[in-house]
């Protein structure tokens, strides 16, 4: 048998291809190539994003630190969304019963991307994570206000430039967060002042002590920062119903997660600024009197006791130390109560209880926010408490890019017939058994007169670094009404403020 060997058979040649068609395989070989270190880069800053939410955590602890929080932080998102308790320690900021961002950057977008923000400037201590750290706050305006002729009121305008504030602020943190301290200063040079000195320790995860001089946790609308509202400045409700500053001993701290936050302390019933808390010796006539000047203040304080606290429900993860919603995203709430309780009122001086409600809501970059107060005071003439002003602030606001917000904001304050006759025999009072009548007579002219006081407003903001540097332009209307009329002004502010 033959055995034969058959050579294979050649395989057939392919076509060499043309210039063109070697062109446009290399351009799809490079589209490929890019789409794949796209796709790549992409995950790389996802699972980035998920390790620094989890160290950042783990550092938390699970809780609110205590400090002032608030201004949405530096860096890019995928690093500002995690660690803006970096900044929790400075004395600028909200308060430290409020939930920040940090505790909600898990539900961030990953393609949001924050401004950048200015410091913190931190001395690190040894080989410790303890550290001494330096905060400035200031704010130069320029207003123009045109009054409105009627209710006794002159047809006038007013033009000026003014240094709102000039605040310093030196921190600390010490075993790994559980004692911190605070203290702030403003040097305005016609309002020197001691805004804030604490100190807070942690004994356990998820409660902490604060004693010193600090806001009262009375609202979370002014447990906010100056720097963090989207306003020049505050609502006129917080003249007489907002969280003041007195000296005192508070719990605070928040549930499992940050959908409980609660904070009540005893303090001395006595507010040490004159700025906010203190609107019913207005409605007497009486000037407020500035414990915490640095020139004319008084340290000692008389104590007549108030218990003062504040609990709210959150519902999704929802940052609670700024009302504007840098993030966007689906709906968040938070829903608060407040309460203050003055065991020994001083008449015409302190309201003897207070109560607010309060909702935020934050949806796609809108946010919500309203807060309803109302008071009892003490009778000047019978010594008997009655129902007496009651107050109303919404907001509402649209963050339509990382630069830009636009927000509209009205307030109203009303005072009940009851308190209004007892300030008009007050007045009639202290005129009679004044040294000088005429002069007493000016001082008190309008006293007994005021039925409310309303304000809207209208701005828009430009975040230039986030809330480091920060310029805006408001409009607004403000309008006393008296028994005789309306006098009415119009206002038209412009502001640059820089913190870090």
């Amino acid at each position: 048998m033959a055995l034969v060997l058959c050579a294979p058979a050649a395989r057939a040649q392919e076509p060499e291809k043309t210039p063109e068609q070697q062109e446009k395989e290399k351009l799809k070989a490079k589209e490929q190539a890019e789409k794949e270190k796209l796709k790549a880069k992409e995950q790389a800053e996802k699972e980035k994003l998920k390790a620094e939410a989890q160290r950042a955590k783990e550092e938390r602890g699970e809780e609110a630190e205590p400090g002032v929080k608030g201004l949405v932080k530096s860096a890019e998102a995928d690093e500002a969304l995690t660690r803006i308790e970096e900044t929790d320690e400075e004395a600028s900021l909200s308060e430290p019963s409020t939930v920040t961002l940090a505790e909600v950057a898990a539900e961030a977008p990953i393609d949001k991307k924050l401004p950048k923000r200015l410091g913190p400037v931190r001395l690190k201590i040894g080989e410790t994570n303890d550290w001494i750290g330096f905060g400035f706050a200031t704010q130069l305006e320029f207003d123009y206000e045109q009054f409105v002729e009627g209710a006794g009121q002159a047809k006038e305008s007013d033009i000026f430039v003014e240094l709102r504030r000039l605040r310093f602020t030196l921190s600390s943190s010490f075993l790994d967060k559980k004692i911190r301290t605070s203290l702030q200063l403003n040097f305005v040079p016609d309002a020197l002042e001691l805004i804030d000195i604490w100190f807070a320790f942690r004994p356990v995860p998820k409660v902490s002590l604060r004693m010193g001089q600090f806001k009262v946790p009375y609202d979370r609308y002014r447990a906010q920062s100056f720097a963090a509202l989207s306003f020049s400045d505050w609502a006129t409700t917080t003249r007489m119903f907002g969280s003041g500053r007195q000296i005192g001993l508070e719990v605070f701290g928040t549930g499992k997660n940050p959908s409980f936050e609660y904070a009540a302390g005893v303090f001395t019933g006595v507010n040490a600024r004159a700025a906010h808390g203190v609107g019913i010796a207005d409605i007497y006539g009486e000037i407020p009197f500035n414990r915490s000047d640095l020139a004319d203040g008084d340290p000692t304080t008389a104590v007549h006791p108030a218990l003062i606290g504040r609990v709210a429900r959150n519902v999704g993860k929802i940052n609670t130390d700024a009302n504007t919603d840098v993030v966007g995203g689906k709906i968040r709430q938070s829903f608060g109560l407040g309460f203050a309780w003055d065991a020994r009122p001083v008449a015409t001086v302190d309201l003897p209880l207070r109560l607010s409600a309060e909702w935020l809501a934050k949806l796609y970059h809108v946010h919500i926010n309203v807060v309803g107060y109302i008071a009892w005071f003490e009778e000047w003439t019978t010594g008997n408490y009655a129902f007496g002003p009651w107050g109303l602030m919404a907001e509402t606001g649209y963050r339509f890019t990382r630069l830009w917000e636009l927000a509209i904001r009205y307030s109203l304050t009303y005072i009940t017939n009851a308190l209004q006759n007892d300030a008009a025999a007050y007045a009639v009072a202290q005129i009679a058994a004044a040294p000088d009548p005429a002069q007493a007579a000016i001082q008190y002219a309008d006293v007994g007169e005021q039925i409310s006081q309303d304000q809207l407003a209208l701005v828009l903001n430009a975040y230039i670094i986030g809330k480091s540097l920060r310029t805006l332009l408001e409009g607004a209307w403000e309008s006393l009404r008296l028994n005789e009329g309306r006098r009415n002004a119009f206002r038209l502010t412009v502001q640059v403020q820089l913190v870090f």
